[in-house]
């Protein structure tokens, strides 16, 4: 199924022009990288890459040894962060950039080894350019796990594809190997290792049909001892590597494979439920000492939802992964090199038998992972969802995909005469060639407008991340945040009124009553900019100025509390009583601790009734 492939038969042509493409990929993918590192990527909560800067931090200072990361993101990624730790936020966070793009280069570098070494060409070139400019780009200046763990879950892929073929004990070495790898950039192996393990089981039944039926060996036929031999080195080197990890998860968390995702988030029913959860329970850092009853966990889930309410939810989580499918760049070469099989597959069906014949513990392994991955993330979609699940999964597709249109597709449609002798003109040739172009644009296109992917979604993700930041106590990189918010989308109100809080709350009135104004501005009826708008003028002393916008903020919203506090405050101050004891009785049946708090505010302590 896959083996070396020798590109013998348009090897001079090929030699000549490989090189200028992949000059021109490297340009095209540098150039919109670093844009994108630019103009899109402008702080560290752009695109969910805050938690990787904290625990490079924390590893930076603690080691790796005494701390593996937070069990919601793996360790690998924060590990080489902190080789390039600084305590300059800004600029630790722009080496990081440039870090994560050499990465991505390099594992785009070897990719393209892999493709070269098991497609035509013209189909290696036509995989290089979709997983550069489809997959990667998109990503390839932020800093986050995704990328190197597309590549190396491809490769883990592969590899067990190669050993469920033709059985070696140095590939399977290999394949556990890189699985291994693969865990400590990312959890999502298992499934895929577990998947393994039956297609294994299943080459073994096969070749001992195949060996009583023939009673001998030959080229593609293995023994099932070969068979089952591999797929135990292939799991006994995977817990080697990852056995450090495994062990450290025991001890702390008593579980040998306790993520926090894979255990509580996923039998959750949304993100704030999971949230909430983790926040209440500091399941980070140890095992949430908590009834069992409360716990998210499948028993529990089971207990608590119908089967019709579990149907449900995968229809909604397939719906959205279809969605998001369509809608990407990368689904429309996975859909159009789909159609190609199609078409192939029907003119070649005698081919197709045979392929499918000699091919069949792979394919099924191949589907049984793809399969199962899109359950798994269909399930997943009501808590957190996102393209970056799906396009995991690109690259084996489009490789098999591509494998099988070389494999079918052999038959020369004619001969150019202006082309080198010995160059065919085939379909799946054809093909590859007018994706490459269409790839060629596309990439050209995000190189030269980095903010085509800054929609809204984008834009709304980074401004919570920086809230999320300014929670936790980040002053500085929520600031960051938030100024990126608004160099992408300056109508963004919330941003402009969180930076002026932030002011506020450092005494630096000019600078809070300009955003706080910025953000009224931009939403003139929401009541919570006026109240802190209030609050900003009564800083630098505009009591009067300060008053009329906590009128305005109280007439928006009668029962706002904050506002109402705020204003009878102002008026108790400035020796208005009437006023403040209205304001007073208002608060009586909104809040009577805020009513009584501001009486203590009037004259002599007296309450005023």
């Amino acid at each position: 199924m896959i083996v070396k492939n020798n590109n013998t038969t348009n090897a001079p042509f090929a030699r000549g022009l490989m090189p200028i493409f992949l000059a021109l990929v490297a340009c095209i993918y540098i150039c919109g990288a670093w844009r994108q590192g630019v103009e899109l990527n402008l702080s560290e909560t752009a695109g969910g890459q805050a938690p990787y800067f904290s625990q490079a931090a924390r590893i930076a200072e603690d080691g790796i040894t005494n701390y593996l990361g937070d069990r919601n993101r793996m360790p690998a990624v924060p590990a080489i962060l902190s080789w390039f730790y600084q305590d300059d936020g800004a600029t630790f966070f722009s080496q990081s950039k440039s870090v994560t793009i050499v990465t991505s280069l390099i594992a785009l570098a070897g990719l393209n080894f892999l493709f070269l070494s098991s497609l035509p060409r013209a189909s290696a070139l036509l995989a290089l350019s979709i997983a550069a400019f489809a997959v990667f780009l998109p990503k390839a200046s932020f800093v986050q796990a995704e990328l190197l763990y597309y590549a190396l879950f491809f490769v883990a892929w592969l590899l067990m594809c190669r050993v469920l073929y033709r059985p070696k004990i140095a590939t399977a070495i290999v394949a556990g190997l890189v699985a291994g790898l693969s865990y400590w950039v990312k959890a999502s192996i298992p499934p895929m290792l577990i998947v393994f393990l039956f297609a294994s089981l299943g080459a073994v039944f096969l070749r001992r049909q195949t060996a009583d039926k023939e009673n001998t060996e030959h080229e593609g036929h293995f023994s099932s001892r070969e068979t089952l031999m591999s797929a135990t080195v292939v799991m006994a080197v995977f817990f080697a590597v990852v056995s450090p990890y495994l062990l450290d998860n025991k001890e702390r968390f008593g579980h040998y494979f306790y993520n926090v995702n894979s255990t509580f988030f996923m039998w959750c029913d949304s993100w704030k439920e999971a949230r909430s959860f983790a926040d209440q329970y500091d399941i980070s850092e140890h095992y949430p000492e908590a009834p069992v009853e409360v716990i998210p966990s499948i028993a529990r889930y089971a207990r608590t939802h119908s089967l019709s309410h579990a149907s449900a939810r995968l229809a909604y989580g397939f719906k959205t992964l279809t969605k998001q499918f369509l809608s990407a760049g990368y689904g429309r070469y996975i859909l159009a090199l789909a159609v190609a099989c199609l078409v192939l597959g029907f003119q070649h069906r005698k081919r197709f038998r045979e392929l499918g014949e000699a091919d069949l513990v792979v394919a099924g392994f191949t589907f049984l992972v793809v399969a199962g991955y899109v359950t798994v993330y269909a399930w997943y979609a009501p808590v957190a969802f996102g393209d970056r699940f799906v396009l995991s999964l690109t690259l084996p597709i489009l490789f098999a995909e591509l494998l099988f249109i070389s494999r079918t597709d052999n038959q020369s449609l004619n001969t150019i005469k202006c082309l080198p002798p010995g160059v065919p003109v085939t379909l799946s040739n054809t093909i590859a060639v007018l994706l490459m172009i269409v790839a060629i644009i596309h990439g050209v296109n995000q190189a030269t407008h980095p903010l085509v992917n800054a929609d809204d979604a984008f834009v709304h993700f980074y401004f919570n991340e920086s809230r999320e930041a300014q929670l936790a106590g980040n002053g500085d990189v929520a600031v960051r945040g938030y100024q990126g918010v608004i160099t992408l989308d300056p109508t963004f109100a919330a941003a402009h009124h969180e930076l002026g809080l932030i002011a506020l709350s450092k005494n630096r009135s000019d600078q809070a009553i300009r955003a706080c104004r910025e953000a009224v501005r931009l939403s003139p009826n929401n009541a919570n900019f006026l109240n802190s708008l209030g609050s900003a003028l009564m800083q630098v002393g505009a009591t009067d100025d300060a008053i009329a916008i906590w009128s305005r903020a109280t007439i928006i919203d009668p029962s706002f509390v904050s506002a109402l506090y705020n204003l009878g405050g102002a008026y108790a101050t400035t020796g208005q009583d009437d006023l403040a004891n209205e304001v007073i009785w208002r608060l009586d049946s909104l809040d009577p601790r805020a009513a009584r708090r501001l009486r203590t505010l009037m004259p002599n302590n007296q309450p005023h009734d």
